[in-house]
């Protein structure tokens, strides 16, 4: 998801800056930042690109918790790189990310029956980790 924003604010901020004069140059900063190829080729490649997920999950919505938590580094890994190519691969499934300043960070799948699965971030300390027991709960492994 992150990379789609920045790659969706790249070319919003090129599209309005074109026609703005001065910052016409803080636009092609952002382009150079981030290359639009390269942010497409990470969605490609990489843990969960081209992952389809079953049709009975609709949404995942991971929850990360403040310094205290200990999954918090890898869930926020997990939400820079492995679910922006989940939702790529899956543009049918809702995603959400939200931080909370609890000590606990929650992973939840929602399901086409109206449930929802927990997924146990216990122990989880690298985002593979994660994204391992996400696959697991949704019935991929």
């Amino acid at each position: 998801m992150a990379a789609t924003a920045v790659a969706s604010a790249a070319t919003t901020a090129a599209t309005t800056t074109a026609a703005a004069g001065p910052s016409a140059a803080a636009a092609a900063v952002l382009r150079n930042l981030y290359p639009i190829r390269t942010l497409q080729r990470n969605l490609r490649s990489g843990l969960g690109a081209g992952v389809s997920l079953p049709p009975s999950v609709t949404g995942v919505s991971l929850i990360v918790g403040g310094a205290h938590c200990p999954s918090r580094l890898a869930a926020a890994t997990l939400c820079v790189n492995e679910l922006p190519r989940l939702h790529a691969a899956n543009p049918s499934v809702r995603f959400a990310t939200a931080e909370e300043p609890g000590s606990v960070c929650r992973l939840i799948l929602s399901m086409s029956d109206g449930s929802s699965k927990p997924v146990d971030l216990a122990g989880a300390s690298t985002p593979s980790v994660i994204y391992a027991k996400l696959m697991q709960e949704a019935g991929m492994s």
